[in-house]
């Protein structure tokens, strides 16, 4: 990433032209001795871009763990999309009539517990479980 920014930074500067000297004295002197540095070897190059990938990795797996939660730590007001269809899904659900959520579609007027065991036949006669 830094490779890029500092390439789009050369290729930006180099696109603008430099001002003229106003005269001739104004030039610089380039010494007698100068050389043009060599290339980097290609090995150099391809370990350069292996640390840099692996850091970018690095700092991805780091947010990601940073801005991990979990669902029974949030605490949110208003229920998203995909919260609504999974309640609504699990409420669609036929149960099984002697599951604890047996008679959640049969009505047991006032009655619980073992006074409510007659209601599990007529569920089970009317459909409501199964």
């Amino acid at each position: 990433m830094f490779m890029l920014v500092a390439a789009g930074m050369l290729a930006a500067e180099l696109a603008t032209p430099a001002p003229a000297p106003a005269s001739r004295s104004e030039v610089p002197v380039i010494a007698e001795n100068w050389s043009v540095p060599a290339a980097p070897d290609k090995k150099v190059i391809a370990a350069a871009v292996r640390d840099t990938i692996a850091d970018e990795k690095k700092r991805e797996a780091d947010y990601e763990a940073a801005h991990r939660y979990d669902s029974y730590t949030v605490f949110r007001t208003r229920p998203d999309q995909f919260e609504k269809f999974e309640v609504m899904f699990a409420d669609a659900k036929v149960p099984g009539c002697l599951r604890p959520d047996g008679l959640k579609r049969q009505n047991t007027l006032i009655f619980g517990g073992i006074l409510a065991l007659p209601f599990i036949a007529v569920a089970k006669l009317r459909g409501k479980c199964n």
